[in-house]
C-alpha cells in the first residue's frame, strides 16, 4: 500500500516546486492525478460516482437565488465521492504517491464557492462522510504558504495566467485570506476524522526548498 501525500497551499506557495523536488529526491515518489473528466475513458467513473449524487446536486440548486453546480463543482464532488476507492486498489502499486489536487484542495474549493450551502443537513452529512473516507486514504498533508506580498509577486511573475494576476494588492490579500481559511477548514475536517493524519506546515519564503524536502522526508520516514 503506498504512502499517500497531498501538497496544498494558496497560489504561488510553491506546490509544484516541492512536489517535483520530492520526485527528484526519491524515485518512489510519483504524482497521481485525478481521472480527467474530459477524457472519454474516465466517463464510467464520473457516471458511476456522479449519478448517486443527483439528490445532492438537486439540493444545491433548490431555493431562491441558488445556482446549479458548475462543471468544476461537479468534478470536485464526484472525485470526493469516489476517487479514494481507486487509490486503494492494488494497481496503484507500492511507493509514495503525491496526490495532485486531492481532497484538501477540492474541499477547500467547495468551501470557497459553496460555503452557504455546506451547513445544510444533506450537504453537511455528505461532506462528513467524504472526510471520513479521505482521512483514511491520506497519510500526510503538506501545507505551504508565504506572506501575502510574496505570493502576489509570484502570481504576477508566473508564466501561466491566474485570475488574480495584476489585481490590486487589497484584492489579492482578500483572495488569499479566503483561500487560507478554506484550506485550514478542509484540513481540520480531515484531522477531525483521523487525528493521526500527519500535517506539515512550511513558509516557503523563510524556508528553502531543500530544507522543506528534508523535513518532509524525515517526517514520513518511508521504509527502504
Amino acid at each position: 500500500m503506498p504512502v499517500r501525500l497531498e501538497v496544498a497551499g494558496p497560489p504561488g506557495s510553491g506546490k509544484t516546486t516541492i512536489a517535483k523536488g520530492l520526485e527528484d529526491r526519491d524515485p518512489r515518489f510519483r504524482p497521481i492525478c485525478p481521472p480527467d473528466w474530459k477524457n472519454p475513458r474516465a466517463l464510467p467513473f464520473y457516471v458511476k460516482n456522479g449519478l448517486v449524487l443527483m439528490p445532492l446536486f438537486a439540493a444545491l440548486s433548490r431555493g431562491r437565488g441558488r445556482r446549479r453546480p458548475n462543471v468544476h463543482e461537479f468534478v470536485w464532488l464526484t472525485l470526493l465521492n469516489g476517487w479514494d476507492r481507486r487509490l486503494g486498489r492494488p494497481s496503484v502499486g507500492p511507493g509514495l504517491a503525491i496526490i495532485d489536487q486531492g481532497p484538501v484542495y477540492m474541499m477547500s474549493m467547495l468551501i470557497v464557492h459553496r460555503e452557504g450551502e455546506l451547513g445544510r443537513p444533506r450537504m453537511s452529512a455528505w461532506l462528513d462522510r467524504a472526510a471520513r473516507r479521505w482521512a483514511r486514504a491520506l497519510d500526510a498533508v503538506v501545507l505551504l504558504d508565504a506572506p501575502d506580498e510574496v505570493l502576489a509577486r509570484r502570481i504576477n511573475t508566473r508564466p501561466d495566467d491566474h485570475i488574480q494576476k495584476g489585481s490590486p494588492d487589497a484584492r489579492v490579500r482578500d483572495f488569499l485570506k479566503v483561500r487560507r481559511a478554506a484550506l485550514d477548514r478542509a484540513t481540520g475536517l480531515l484531522r477531525s476524522q483521523n487525528d493521526a493524519l500527519t500535517v506539515l506546515r512550511f513558509d516557503t519564503e523563510r524556508q528553502a526548498p531543500g530544507e522543506i524536502l528534508d523535513k518532509i522526508l524525515a517526517a514520513l520516514s518511508p521504509p527502504e
